[in-house]
């Protein structure tokens, strides 16, 4: 009797350790994540950040908590605005070595998308 309860144990542990976790739990893993970061962004708006080629930068956030950014470097608004969905788009690839390691497609402004990302203030 012992020795069914610990096969049936292990049996259990190995379940557990082989478990998969499901599409809807990841979404919302990445979605809580996805807040937090967003919420630093907000919080360091108009703090200095540095583009991959070593260019300042800030940025402000345009309506309230919502986005998009707008990104500002010399004083000068750069024709960007970045909305927080530029950033989720990108977020599955970070951490990544340069700007051209996030997708293309559905990402304004990567290069200040990186910077902002692999800024230790923000992740």
């Amino acid at each position: 009797m012992v020795r069914i309860i610990a096969t049936m144990a292990i049996a259990r542990r190995n379940e557990d350790q082989h478990a998969v976790a499901s599409p809807t739990f990841q979404t919302n893993k990445v979605r809580l994540e996805m807040d937090e970061i967003w919420q630093r962004i907000l919080d360091h708006a108009g703090e200095r950040f540095h583009t991959h080629s070593g260019l300042p930068f800030t940025y402000e956030v345009i309506a309230a908590a919502r986005g998009p950014i707008r990104v500002f470097r010399d004083d000068h608004e750069i024709n960007r605005n970045i909305s927080r969905a530029s950033f989720e788009k990108a977020f599955p690839s970070m951490p990544c070595d340069r700007p051209s390691d996030i997708p293309e497609i559905g990402v304004v402004g990567r290069s200040y998308v990186w910077a902002i990302l692999n800024d230790p203030r923000i992740s």
